[in-house]
């Protein structure tokens, strides 16, 4: 059997037992959040990230035959954002020979973006897909793994790095490779993994893997923050430092933001302006070869000549303030460029107050950080709102999507506590969405958080794309930087944004558990039995649970966020509600398999409800309903409902997200959903049937004696 892969376009010769398990070995390497990070990094703007090429460092490693590049840079220096540039190089000067596998590291996204595990599983998945002649390496420790394979056996550090190796030294039918490995972010890295491997081991590894003189040349970049650690461990090797190297990346980033500015201030002043567009094409004055000459000088203008000296005359200054204070910092430069845009935007101002405001904006990072906080509060924004806000950005045990991010923050830990007898109706606090352009929960966010918080876009390729395209209710909600949460958690309390992280997961524990009290069981169903559901019934139901969309995360998290916030959960209050029938839908919903007290007959009536839920969720569309479905009961992708399985019904519904879904369900499946268990297991654990009432005091510190407490 041949199979031709996506990347090589002659076939691959393999056999069929080959074939199933070279499959098999790229589905259990694989994973969601792949290339998580990376897909979030913008790409580089115009005209920058360009001096890398002709660098004679860069050119030093690239002649070699195999090497290791650090690039080493001050936070917000563009590290990230020149290693997707090169990536996307490398990647262009595509041969059959030649492979480009990357990693970009995180501590903003969930732990798989930080984990060396999975960073290794990914740097495979990329290799082995690309190239499948390299499955002869992969054979007998895919062989191992499955041979021990348990429900949830894992790839170990020692295995993945041996197959690594391993490529290094053996090349397939003698042919000649050279692979490339891009790791970014490598301070953002744990420091110590469950099977205590350490960062110096990770780098120890690359080490290795690019002193080989095998068959196959592997060259290396890591790219990173300096940090003693990372600078002993690579002593020796090629190594660039950002902040020397991008002054002209900072330069043309001013000029276009700065002549962003300048377009605002010429809009404000034609705003009254009634001409037409023919009319002001007549008024343009003519071209002269001199404002040629300033727009191929300058390419990030574009101005003709009167209005190129009308620039310099009014933003010339900033512009030098900018490039001469920037110190190498790209992030530091946006910043301030973004507070100037807010200055001009009164729509009138003089050269002396653009000078007195460049002096009194801040010159280094935190200290900009601060000047935001400050601005808040003289706002008078919800600094507790903010709050929250930063503490679900920073201590999410995944990144949340806009739409869950908006749920989030309305249980507040200031919600009054008449809300856990009365649930409030959230459609009542949520922001008013319009064809489904979730912009106005991202400005709610920016008025709350002001910069400090992002909505991060997929694949984004341009600032005016960027700035231009729609807000959906998928994009994530993240810190601007992990420089922020390092500043708002630092022990000087100076700030009012100030938190710990024990305290942010104890009140995110606690909005969790408001949550499911205000969602579940749903009233007018509560006092309805399952056998006498009918088809609206399970409608209602599916529909309800598709408008909660944390409750997913509170089931797969909340047991995470309790052991994070050194408190204990009291199950006990938890009784009163769903103990009083194992028939209610919320326990059939969540009970699993092997913590169920009911009768065989009691399971069954369990399964039907499920597979009819199910059968009415692919109808209706609703994806992260059937998430919910598939990780409470796995089998049930094979069930079938009046003689049809769950595809086949997706596909008469025409539900094609859901067909795609369907047919390979763990690529929908994020690294955390398939290693976590729904809360119902963790009350399992500790011999407790689960309900959902809710107490004040739910949450309690470890140090209370309380017989009550799991």
């Amino acid at each position: 059997m041949c199979r031709l892969s996506a990347n090589v376009s002659t076939p691959i010769c393999l056999t069929f037992d080959n074939t199933e398990n070279f499959a098999g070995c790229l589905d259990i390497l694989y994973f969601k959040e792949l290339h998580a990070r990376r897909e979030k990094v913008m790409v580089a703007q115009e005209n920058t990230s360009t001096w890398i090429w002709d660098h004679a460092t860069y050119r030093k490693w690239v002649e070699k035959n195999s090497g290791l590049l650090w690039i080493q840079g001050k936070p917000g220096s563009g590290k990230s954002t020149l290693m997707k540039a090169i990536m996307a190089k490398l990647t262009g000067k595509f041969s059959s020979n030649s492979i480009v596998a990357d990693f970009f590291y995180s501590a903003r996204g969930s732990t798989s973006e930080s984990s060396h595990k999975l960073m290794l599983r990914s740097l495979l998945y990329q290799l082995l897909d690309r190239e499948p002649l390299f499955f002869a390496l992969f054979q007998n420790s895919f062989r191992r793994f499955m041979s021990n394979s348990a429900d949830k056996a894992e790839w170990s550090f020692h295995d993945l790095s041996e197959i690594l190796l391993s490529l290094s030294s053996k090349s397939p039918r003698n042919r000649r490779y050279t692979i490339y490995i891009l790791l970014d972010g490598m301070d953002e890295s744990e420091d110590a993994d469950q099977e205590g491997r350490r960062r110096v081991d990770v780098l120890s590894l690359m080490s290795e893997l690019c002193s080989k003189n095998g068959e196959v040349a592997i060259k290396i970049i890591i790219a990173s923050r300096p940090a003693n650690t990372i600078e002993i461990s690579l002593a020796g090797f090629h190594h660039i430092v950002m902040q020397r190297e991008n002054q002209q990346d900072i330069l043309q980033i001013v000029r276009v933001g700065l002549r962003s500015i300048w377009d605002l201030v010429n809009k404000c002043e034609n705003d009254s302006d009634l001409t037409s567009d023919d009319d002001e094409k007549a008024k343009a004055p003519a071209r002269s070869a001199e404002s040629d000459s300033i727009s191929s000088k300058y390419p990030a203008i574009r101005l003709d000549e009167e209005n190129y000296r009308a620039y310099r005359r009014e933003l010339g200054p900033a512009e030098e303030y900018l490039t001469k204070h920037a110190e190498g910092v790209i992030l530091w430069v946006v910043l301030i460029l973004s507070e100037l845009k807010c200055h001009f935007e009164r729509g009138y101002h003089t050269p002396q107050e653009i000078q007195e405001k460049l002096i009194s904006l801040p010159t280094d990072l935190e200290s900009t950080y601060q000047r935001i906080i400050d601005t808040l509060e003289e706002s008078n924004a919800d600094l507790s709102q903010a709050r929250f806000m930063l503490m679900w950005a920073s201590f999410a045990k995944r990144p949340l999507t806009v739409r869950e991010f908006q749920d989030a923050v309305i249980i507040s830990p200031d919600l009054p506590d008449d809300t856990l007898i009365a649930p409030i109706h959230l459609n009542d606090k949520r922001v008013q969405i319009r064809r489904n352009n979730w912009r106005p929960v991202q400005r709610q966010i920016v008025d709350i958080c002001g910069s400090l918080v992002e909505t991060v876009y997929i694949n984004p390729s341009t600032e005016a794309k960027r700035r231009s395209r729609r807000v959906h209710g998928t994009d994530t909600v993240q810190l601007l930087h992990q420089t922020v949460k390092d500043f708002l958690m630092r022990d000087v309390k100076t700030s009012k944004l100030h938190f710990t992280e024990q305290d942010s997961h104890y009140l995110i524990a606690n909005a969790l558990l408001r949550y499911l009290k205000i969602s579940l069981p749903i009233k007018d169903l509560k006092n309805k039995t399952i056998p006498f559901w009918n088809i609206e019934d399970y409608r209602m139901f599916v529909d309800h649970l598709e408008d909660r969309p944390l409750l997913d995360y509170a089931f797969t998290f909340l047991r995470q966020h309790v052991e994070s916030s050194g408190v204990v959960l009291k199950l006990q209050p938890f009784q009163k509600l769903l103990s009083r029938t194992q028939d209610g839908h919320t326990w059939l919903l969540l009970e699993k398999d092997y913590i169920a007290k009911a009768t065989k007959k009691k399971s069954n009536v369990r399964e039907l409800f499920r597979i009819s839920c199910m059968t009415t969720a692919i109808e209706a569309g609703h994806l992260q309903v059937l998430r919910l479905l598939l990780r409470t009961q796995e089998d049930l992708i094979r069930k079938r409902s009046r003689g049809r399985l769950p595809l086949d019904i997706a596909r008469e519904s025409g539900q094609q997200a859901v067909v795609d879904f369907l047919q390979n369900p763990r690529s929908f499946l994020w690294s955390w959903e398939l290693e976590s268990n729904l809360l119902c297991s963790y009350c399992c654990d500790n011999d407790e049937n689960i309900s959902w009432g809710l107490e004040s005091d739910l949450l309690v510190p470890n140090h209370r004696d309380n017989d009550e407490d799991v």
